[in-house]
């Protein structure tokens, strides 16, 4: 691990969700650089902590040094969770490694372009050539207005004169910042009173000349911060134990509380987070006069009120539950953070593992001595991998033995998933070996869920305030109950039994006809459909496609698409109004986009980073994406079915579409398309 990974490590949330990245030279940093970050900041809220990697080297004159302290004056009007990293190899392969090194981490790679520029887009393609290896990475690209602003005409500007620099600054620094910058540019800082560009006397950076030593931070732990420190008083005692906390309106709560970061928490932390998000609001609160906002914190106030009773009452129910036998010494090795529900149980009394991969492990259990329902498990998994459903890396599976408490509640738990560490619970008191194995059947398909990333947007677990969660209940309960079902279908086919009144052939054609629905697949085309080409098109060129192509023909509507506007083209274009409301509907069903690409390959890439822009925004998750030609679509798979559905703008691609076995839904607005595929049953 080099020395900028070890540096990143110690500043890094051990269960940081998501860490945006940025690279360069910054011969010196414009204000291009910095409207490529806040935009950033700004488009992606979810970014918990972004890394600027400073490149090596010098040009004309200017130094990493130089690029660091003109960074360290753009830091102050940048959120905190910013982090000037100097980097010991090229920013590219910094990123890199980092996105290597933290596989678990997912990382946005922040890409800037200047608009009409075509060898910034060159640039980013290039650069960016080897992203597929890196699962981990998502490319954020953003595009500005800073036309003729680059590093090289900075210094240039800079050799002449103070007032020639400042078109490439910032325009709300003060007149001492940019001073500063200048003075920085042109190496006029003196031996004996260093500056950084701060601005202020003496140095934060360097302190003063001889005779004064600066004044040390105060300690961790002692409630206090050092001046200008953005660092929160609750993370004094672990730094590194973090997660970013927004409070000014109900919404921010509940986002804050719904983080993988925070969730991965132990109870007591979870708890003291919950205690300073009270204490925040409640201060804010008595110090707002705006009517309007003194409302949304009251609403806030009230939501983190009852959250931190009903964390109190937990923290009091932990304590009364002597009896579950926690070991102290495996506990321990958490170091305070959460840890897979039953790790901390002892083995011979309470809980233990079944690693899927490995051989199944014998259990001492009354309802167990005929059935053994371990492997009947291990049975259904591979009955799931031979249907080819995503289910690798397969999930740890614990069993919570003897809890006769929760066996007597209606409403007692059965089993549940773990995201953090992909592991399943499965309660077996009282339970017949046929329900435990259909619950862990559930279970995997919220690991599927998981596993595609579909998870993160979950806030709460009561199906009645969220409408993303029933439909991944939905899912869990048809797909889990249905899978289920085939499989022990194909060991009574396998007993050959015999059936004389037919009641087994009529319950497996109930089955069939549930299982219906999983056979559907929908083509969901993209120019037209979710994205709105004609739109793109007519903002760059300031004519309707059709108008531009019968005046001009149809080689130089191309050649203004792929030759004068290239990769920003693609990546610039809309989202067609309702396109949302249809992706969420498709994306109950088994779907993908089917695109057909221009003739050059800056298309494929630029519709490539549109759909990882909009994952998020448009897409819950990423879909898969397949190319094809208008006039090729059709031979998407060998041989099309009822069963495969296409939803396209073109008329003659989708004649082609139904002519060869599919059913074609010729889209003409978001609101027709859903209408056409609740008339096909879906």
């Amino acid at each position: 691990m080099s020395l900028v990974q070890e540096l990143i490590k110690e500043l890094l949330p051990d269960n940081q969700i998501k860490v945006g990245v940025y690279g360069g030279s910054f011969k010196p940093p414009t204000k291009g650089h910095f409207e490529v970050v806040k935009t950033a900041l700004e488009q992606n809220k979810d970014i918990d902590i972004l890394y600027i990697f400073v490149g090596k080297g010098e040009r004309d004159g200017v130094t990493q040094d130089d690029a660091m302290n003109v960074w360290g004056i753009y830091k102050n009007y940048l959120p905190n969770n910013v982090k000037i990293i100097k980097a010991t190899k090229p920013p590219i392969q910094e990123i890199y490694n980092f996105a290597k090194e933290n596989p678990e981490k997912e990382v946005l790679w922040i890409l800037g372009a200047r608009e009409n520029d075509d060898s910034d887009f060159a640039d980013i393609a290039n650069r960016t050539k080897s992203v597929d290896k890196y699962p981990n990475i998502e490319l954020r690209v953003i595009v500005t207005k800073n036309a003729g602003i680059s590093g090289t005409a900075a210094r240039n500007a800079s050799k002449v004169n103070k007032e020639k620099l400042e078109p490439f600054l910032p325009g709300f620094l003060t007149d001492m910042e940019k001073n500063n910058i200048y003075v920085l540019l042109n190496n006029e800082l003196t031996e004996t009173k260093k500056n950084c560009g701060c601005g202020q006397d003496p140095c934060i950076t360097y302190g003063v000349a001889e005779g004064r030593k600066k004044k040390k931070d105060p300690k961790k732990g002692t409630g206090k911060k050092p001046k200008k420190s953005g660092r929160r008083l609750y993370t004094d005692e672990d730094p590194k134990d973090t997660v970013g906390v927004k409070f000014s309106t109900r919404q921010d709560i509940v986002n804050t509380l719904g983080k993988k970061s925070f969730k991965a928490k132990s109870h007591a932390r979870q708890s003291q987070i919950i205690n300073l998000i009270h204490q925040r609001v409640r201060a804010a609160l008595s110090r707002t006069k705006d009517p309007k906002k003194k409302a949304k914190l009251r609403s806030g106030f009230e939501y983190i009120k009852k959250r931190k009773e009903a964390s109190k009452a937990k923290t009091q129910r932990l304590k009364k539950q002597k009896s579950e036998n926690i070991d102290p010494k495996i506990q321990a090795k958490h170091k305070g953070k959460a840890a897979p529900y039953g790790s901390a149980y002892k083995k011979v009394k309470e809980s233990k593992v079944l690693n899927l991969t490995k051989t199944l492990i014998n259990e001492e259990a009354s309802y167990s001595n005929y059935i053994d329902y371990k492997s009947k498990i291990i049975e259904l998994t591979k009955h799931m991998i031979d249907k080819g459903m995503n289910i690798l890396p397969l999930p740890k599976v614990y069993f919570k033995h003897g809890d006769s408490e929760n066996a007597k509640k209606f409403l007692g738990k059965t089993a549940y998933y773990y995201p953090p560490d992909m592991s399943i619970v499965l309660y077996t008191e009282g339970r017949h070996p046929k329900d435990i194995v259909r619950s862990f059947s559930h279970e995997m398909i919220h690991h599927i869920q998981n596993l595609e990333n579909r998870l993160g947007n979950v806030t709460t677990t009561n199906t009645t305030e969220d409408e993303y969660l029933t439909q991944l209940e939905a899912e869990a309960n048809l797909r889990g109950t249905m899978t289920f079902r085939g499989w022990t279908d194909s060991l009574q086919e396998s007993k050959k039994k015999k059936d004389p009144f037919g009641l087994n052939a009529y319950a497996a054609e109930l089955a069939r006809l549930r299982e219906d629905d999983s056979k559907y697949q929908i083509y969901l085309d993209m120019d037209g459909v979710i994205a709105d080409f004609n739109q793109r098109f007519k903002d760059l060129s300031g004519m309707e496609p059709p108008a531009f192509e019968k005046k001009y023909g149809k080689d130089l509507f191309w050649d203004f698409i792929d030759e004068k506007n290239k990769l920003r083209f693609w990546v610039g274009i809309p989202v067609m109004e309702g396109a949302k409301q249809l992706v969420d509907y498709v994306s109950k069903h088994n779907y993908m986009v089917l695109t057909a690409p221009s003739t050059k390959k800056e298309s494929r890439l630029g519709k490539l980073l549109w759909i990882k822009n909009k994952t998020g925004e448009l897409f819950n998750s990423k879909p898969q994406v397949v190319f094809k030609k208008s006039k090729e679509k059709h031979k998407v798979k060998p041989s099309l079915t009822e069963f495969d559905i296409l939803i396209d703008d073109r008329a003659d691609t989708v004649d082609r579409w139904t002519s060869a076995g599919g059913t074609g839904i010729l889209f003409q607005s978001a609101s027709q398309a859903i209408k056409e595929l609740k008339k096909l049953g879906l």
